[in-house]
C-alpha cells in the first residue's frame, strides 16, 4: 500500500512538473489615441510583470502628431524615466526618441500616463490615457530643435492588454492530471496484485 501511495505521489508531482507554465510578459496595444492639434498614435509596448519594468526591446510606437513640426516618427525608442505607482495606481510610459532615429536632429519624447497600475489588469483589460489641454499635466509628445520645446497633448485613447504572456500547451500535448492520476493507480494497483498473487502461488507448491 506504501508502494501504491508512493507511486500517486510521484504521478502528482509528474502532474506539476508538467503543468502549462505561466510567462510574465504582457503586451499592450495602443488603441483611438489622438492629439488635440490632430494626428494619432498607435502601435504596441510590452512590460515584465515580474520586474515591473517595461522592455527595452518591446516598443513599436508610431507618432504623428500635426501639431509638431516633425514627420511621422516611427523610429527606435529608448526608455526614459518609466515607472508604476502603486501608491497612485498611475503607469508612466516615458521614452526618447534615438538621435540616429530623427532625420532632421532635434530630440523627441513621448511621455504616456495611464490612469491603472497595468500590471494589476487581465487579458483585454483596458486603461485609460491620462490627458490635459496642457501637456505638461498629461499624455504628450514634445520635440525639441534648436533649442525651441513644441509640444502636443494626447487628447484621448486606451491602452488594452492584447497578450498576457500565458502559454497553453496544443491539445492533446499534456494529459489530464486526472488521466495521469487514474493510470498511476492503476499500474500501482496492478503491481500489487502481481506480487500478490505471486506469494500465493509459492505457499501452494
Amino acid at each position: 500500500m506504501k508502494r501504491i501511495l508512493l507511486g500517486l505521489l510521484t504521478t502528482a508531482g509528474i502532474v506539476t512538473t508538467i503543468a502549462p507554465a505561466e510567462a510574465a510578459i504582457f503586451t499592450f496595444a495602443l488603441e483611438n489615441a489622438t492629439y488635440a492639434g490632430g494626428g494619432s498614435l498607435n502601435g504596441t509596448f510590452q512590460f515584465d510583470t515580474t520586474t515591473g519594468e517595461f522592455l527595452s526591446d518591446g516598443y513599436n510606437v508610431t507618432t504623428n502628431p500635426n501639431a509638431l513640426n516633425q514627420s511621422t516618427f516611427v523610429g527606435n525608442w529608448i526608455d526614459n524615466t518609466s515607472n508604476v505607482n502603486s501608491a497612485s495606481n498611475v503607469t508612466t510610459l516615458a521614452l526618447d526618441a534615438l538621435p540616429i532615429s530623427l532625420s532632421g536632429g532635434g530630440s523627441q519624447f513621448l511621455t504616456l500616463l495611464f490612469d491603472t497600475n497595468i500590471s494589476t489588469l487581465a487579458l483585454n483589460g483596458t486603461a485609460n490615457l491620462i490627458v490635459n489641454t496642457n501637456p505638461i499635466f498629461g499624455s504628450n509628445e514634445t520635440f525639441v530643435d534648436t533649442g525651441i520645446a513644441q509640444s502636443a497633448a494626447v487628447s484621448g485613447g486606451i491602452i488594452r492588454l492584447i497578450d498576457d504572456g500565458s502559454f497553453t500547451a496544443p491539445p492533446g500535448t499534456v494529459p489530464e492530471p486526472l488521466t495521469i492520476l487514474g493510470a498511476g493507480a492503476a499500474i500501482g494497483l496492478g503491481a500489487a496484485f502481481k506480487r500478490k498473487l505471486t506469494k500465493i502461488a509459492k505457499k501452494s507448491q
